[in-house]
């Protein structure tokens, strides 16, 4: 089976500063990876300057691009092949996490998407199916944190949906929106179906149930969100977590992970990777609790993280 999961960020890429712009996806389905392709989209003034490397959840890291190999203000790429084969054969479930680099100062860019493909060993019984009697459940993640503006669902099919057949889309709120079954369509777009979405956080889990009453394939389902971007993000103060100091923070904070919220859902490779970037100084640091940690500071229990804390031995 194939996994296909797109981001689209628009976000700048730091200047001069091998920390980097890093994104993730989460992939949650946990089966063996036969092949991997990465695509990216970067506009910059100057593309020889960038480096790009991908992290798996493995804690493996490859470089796919480096200064000098690209040339004009544009970097629309896949990368496939060889240059990804260290990840085959390893597990899918987990965090892969790409990481854009600017080498140079002065010219600047923007990380405008970026896309994980994977094609995996099919499992015995795969989400993507649904039998009668039996609802499927697909869930997919967001990570942005404002508002809500406008948003649109996807969703394709083997077949047409029945006037029994049930679909609902469930926000990360845990709104849950009933959707019609619209004869004789197999691909089907929602927009005005959606409109009680507006204003909630996109941030979270999406689930999409379908139950058909017979046999069919949900071939793919994409949601389209636009948000309000002049909504300031809170940033939370992520020395309060063991092992973490000013200098750490804000290399979190330039990493994209700037909340207890957003670094409790960050797999501990990565964030190891944010530190080695830094330098020799930052690579004795151990982040294996930080998630740990910040899912009960974003949690506000405060009183388990002490306990917690109070056995720990410099975030370790």
């Amino acid at each position: 089976m194939k996994y296909h999961k797109q981001r689209v960020l628009n976000k700048q890429i730091p200047d001069e500063n091998y920390s980097g712009l890093l994104d993730q996806i989460i992939v949650h389905r946990n089966l063996t990876v036969k092949s991997v392709q990465v695509q990216i989209n970067v506009h910059h003034d100057h593309v020889s300057e960038l480096a790009v490397e991908l992290t798996g959840p493995n804690g493996e890291t490859v470089t796919l691009d480096g200064p000098g190999k690209d040339t004009g203000n544009r970097l629309d790429k896949t990368y496939s092949g060889d240059l990804l084969q260290q990840f085959v054969g390893i597990k899918s479930a987990g965090t892969w996490a790409i990481r854009v680099i600017d080498t140079s100062k002065a010219d600047t860019g923007i990380l405008k998407d970026w896309s994980l493909i994977l094609e995996t060993k099919n499992s015995k019984r795969t989400e993507i199916f649904s039998v009668p009697d039996d609802e499927l459940s697909s869930v997919q993640v967001c990570h942005q944190d404002h508002p809500i503006s406008s948003i649109a669902l996807d969703v394709e099919l083997s077949d047409s949906l029945k006037d029994k057949s049930k679909l609902s889309l469930e926000s990360p709120d845990g709104t849950i929106v009933p959707l019609p079954a619209y004869k004789g369509s197999k691909k089907i777009e929602y927009t005005k179906e959606l409109v009680g979405l507006m204003g909630e956080s996109p941030k979270g889990k999406w689930k999409l149930s379908l139950d058909s009453g017979a046999n069919m394939t949900l071939i793919g389902w994409k949601l389209r969100i636009g948000t309000t971007e002049n909504v300031p993000l809170q940033l939370d103060d992520l020395t309060k977590i063991e092992g973490i100091g000013p200098k750490i923070k804000q290399l979190l904070y330039d990493g994209g992970i700037k909340t207890f919220d957003r670094l409790s859902e960050t797999d501990s490779s990565a964030i190891k990777t944010i530190l080695e970037a830094a330098g020799p100084r930052y690579q004795m640091h151990n982040p294996s609790t930080w998630p740990e940690q910040s899912a009960l500071a974003a949690a506000g229990k405060w009183e388990d993280l002490k306990k917690l804390q109070d056995v720990l031995d410099g975030g370790k």
